[in-house]
């Protein structure tokens, strides 16, 4: 999977999330990527995985809903890449 060179990055910059958000974050990054856009319907929709885009959406969001406090881990993110 292309995501996993990904995780190992986020790992070697101090992101301590449990194995699947780090998963999750590792494909969402790439999906932004390689759509261009932010749009959140779009990202999900272009993630390599076996879940339906419905799921994969729902799982964003409740993603997003249980991180969305920690604006450190996602400053961390960027100061580091």
């Amino acid at each position: 999977m292309k995501h996993k060179g990904l995780i190992a990055i986020l790992q070697e910059i101090g992101i301590e999330l449990h194995k699947s958000r780090l998963e999750f974050l590792a494909m969402l990054m790439l999906g932004i990527v390689k759509t261009r856009t932010v749009n959140l319907k779009t990202v999900v929709a272009s993630m390599e995985n076996w879940a339906k885009p419905k799921s994969s959406y729902r799982r964003a969001q409740r993603f997003f809903s249980e991180i969305r406090s920690s604006n450190l881990l996602f400053t961390k993110i960027v100061l580091k890449l």
